[in-house]
């Protein structure tokens, strides 16, 4: 009995064992979760009638902020990503680069709308541009060399954009 669950336990850690895929599979449950945020934050004109948009924005951006963190263990626990896993993690990357940017754009854009719920905005950005830095890190300390090179660049352009979006609301570039 013993001998059957340490199998089943085995097996079970190597099926989901962390990994280039697994870490492109989050960065694209991270471009949805963007995705939804970026719907919720144009749907949203404030006001009280607005108010069902203004929670969803902000369920979105914990949801973001959920699936970011479940990347940086994902990509601490695996292996060096290699080859075509490198190339394939650098690509799932530049995607969810321009969803971002298109999104903290928008944010940018309805700063006036969002202008009593500037604290929570803030707030917000500051965390998921921290996260950018993080997930970037882990991501990149697992890259092969050429995108290893190139990826800092990608993460620097990102919390630039989350600087131009921090300081619409009022914050300080970090």
């Amino acid at each position: 009995m013993l001998f059957t669950q340490l199998i089943v336990t085995l097996c079970v850690g190597i099926a989901f064992a962390a990994d280039a895929n697994s870490v492109v599979a989050i960065i694209k449950n991270v471009q949805i979760n963007t995705n939804q945020l970026n719907l919720d934050v144009q749907r949203y004109n404030g006001g009280v009638a607005g108010l069902p948009y203004a929670l969803q924005v902000q369920q979105d951006a914990v949801l973001t902020h959920e699936q970011i963190v479940l990347g940086i263990t994902e990509a601490n626990n695996s292996a060096p990503f290699g080859e075509p896993g490198s190339f394939n993690v650098a690509g799932a990357f530049l995607d969810l680069s321009n969803t971002v940017t298109q999104t903290l754009r928008n944010v940018s854009s309805k700063q006036a709308a969002f202008k009593d719920l500037r604290p929570i905005v803030l707030a917000s950005l500051y965390q998921l541009q921290q996260d950018t830095r993080d997930f970037g890190a882990a991501s990149i300390a697992k890259l092969a060399a050429l995108e290893a090179a190139a990826a800092p660049l990608v993460v620097q352009n990102l919390v630039n954009e989350f600087n131009n979006a921090i300081m619409a609301y009022g914050g300080k570039a970090t």
